[in-house]
């Protein structure tokens, strides 16, 4: 997995271990709890690690040394221990989509009175470069018979593991707009990597 550094500039974690939260259990009804995972996971032990500030670093594993495989279509989630502190619920999917949302705004374009513009923040979750090919909206609000929108992209291209863009979306022309306490399907289509698919509230 890519770790990126969010700390002051200067700082560094050093990455220790690793435990997967979905991972066998030392003994039957074992129930750990965050931050005392090792009374019933077994870390995947991590050395020579250190993730800079504002740095995109890789951390490997291979989790056969617990018998663990990792099975197509399954999320699983990772805690990470440094020697700064524990951070907890790192997802990952496999195998994993190219582009993923990490935040989302929608807006009334200039003049309308519905709103039609949708911006999103994209991350390239993969290890090679990857470009936004379209984008699906649906509006799966309970009770609602809604047809899909599809809405074909060119970019952004993003070319480094982790790092981010934006993308803008204006549905004017289509006859699709968002409605307020409404629920939202978005499918992510990528060059790369499976479809991601997130929910979007206005």
């Amino acid at each position: 997995m890519w770790l990126f550094g969010q700390g002051p500039a200067g700082k560094s974690l050093q990455v220790q271990e690793l435990y997967l939260e979905n991972g066998p259990m030392k003994y039957s009804g074992c129930q750990w709890i965050p931050y005392n995972e090792s009374s019933c996971l077994t870390p995947f032990a991590v050395q020579g690690v250190t993730v800079p500030s504002q740095s995109i670093v890789p951390v490997s594993i291979d989790t056969s040394s617990q018998g663990i495989y990792f099975a197509t279509d399954q999320q699983y989630r990772f805690d990470i221990v440094t020697d700064k502190g524990w951070f907890g619920g790192r997802d990952i999917s496999y195998p994993p989509p190219g582009l993923a949302m990490t935040e989302y705004t929608i807006s009334v374009d200039y003049g309308q009175s519905n709103a039609t513009r949708l911006t999103l923040t994209l991350a390239n979750m993969a290890t090679t470069p990857v470009t936004l090919v379209s984008l699906t909206l649906k509006d799966v609000t309970p009770y609602l018979n809604s047809t899909s929108y599809s809405f074909p992209m060119s970019n952004p291209t993003i070319n480094q593991p982790l790092a981010t863009a934006q993308a803008t979306l204006d549905t004017l022309s289509s006859g699709f707009y968002f409605e307020h306490q409404h629920t939202y399907s978005l499918t992510i289509i990528s060059s790369n990597g499976p479809n991601s698919t997130s929910a979007l509230n206005y």
